[in-house]
């Protein structure tokens, strides 16, 4: 069948829309949508102990998992969380696939440029663990010349690169990585959250480590969003103002990190 050139600019058309037709789409998070939807979609890394992890029945617990149930609930939505490597969350909540991204991620000026946060839900700095029989290592500058490991993507992976004459920085997923690959004299150091690190060392009797010196770097924590979405942010952030009035923000540092909020 020959076609006239009106029936080949239609085919040709049909054509050039099909990926655009086959292509799943993916909702905004403004509020509007997500209380429609009834659901927040939320991205963790669960493998931050204690801040979100998964216990051992596989459920995902910690920190971060009891604040966004609890900023879920008083939305009157259901958490949809989603367990992936720290690299894949941002970029996934820049293009719609999640709603927010809770994993103790550092407010930083870099991220703020591409990134809306919350009101900060918890106040972190970055400390240098080592093995308790290192002598030589008494703070962060001490870690020049060693193999350092840090978490893929997170903020204690790029000071650990900014540590002038560290021989190597590993990448890894996790705090339990982490803590194996020091152990097993994989890596000589960590530099890793300071609440993650204290909160190890105090319920791990016999742990083999030590923290080198003080924390670094201080900064706070929060929920990710996306930029352009204000009634979001401002309904998030709405929450957690009103849980730490309340003294919800207190009792769930006391319960995950066993000490009380430095601010």
């Amino acid at each position: 069948m020959r076609l006239t050139p009106r029936s080949r600019l239609l085919a040709l058309a049909g054509l050039a829309l099909a990926p655009a037709l086959a292509a799943p789409r993916l909702a905004r998070a403004d509020l509007a949508s997500v209380r429609r939807a009834g659901v927040m979609r939320i991205a963790t890394t669960g493998t931050r102990v204690p801040w979100t992890y998964t216990d051992q029945n596989n459920r995902l617990t910690g920190y971060d998992i009891a604040w966004g149930e609890l900023i879920c609930a008083d939305l009157g939505l259901r958490a949809d969380w989603s367990k992936l490597d720290f690299r894949g969350m941002l970029p996934g909540l820049l293009a719609g696939q999640y709603d927010a991204v809770m994993s103790g991620v550092t407010i930083t000026e870099q991220r703020q440029q591409t990134f809306a946060f919350s009101e900060p839900y918890a106040y972190d700095d970055t400390v240098a663990v080592v093995r308790a029989d290192n002598a030589r290592v008494r703070e962060m500058a001490d870690l020049r010349g060693l193999v350092v490991g840090a978490g893929t993507g997170s903020q204690q992976e790029s000071i650990a690169k900014a540590i002038p004459g560290v021989r190597e920085v590993r990448s890894l997923p996790g705090f339990t990585d982490l803590i194996l690959n020091i152990r097993t004299n994989r890596i000589d150091a960590m530099v890793t959250s300071g609440l993650a690190a204290s909160h190890y060392l105090a319920t791990t009797p016999n742990s083999g480590l030590r923290i080198a010196g003080s924390g670094v770097e201080p900064a706070f924590q929060g929920v990710v969003l996306r930029k352009g979405e204000p009634e979001m942010e401002a309904a998030v952030s709405g929450v957690i103002r009103a849980r730490k009035a309340d003294g919800t923000y207190r009792r769930l540092f006391r319960e995950h990190f066993g000490m009380d909020p430095a601010r």
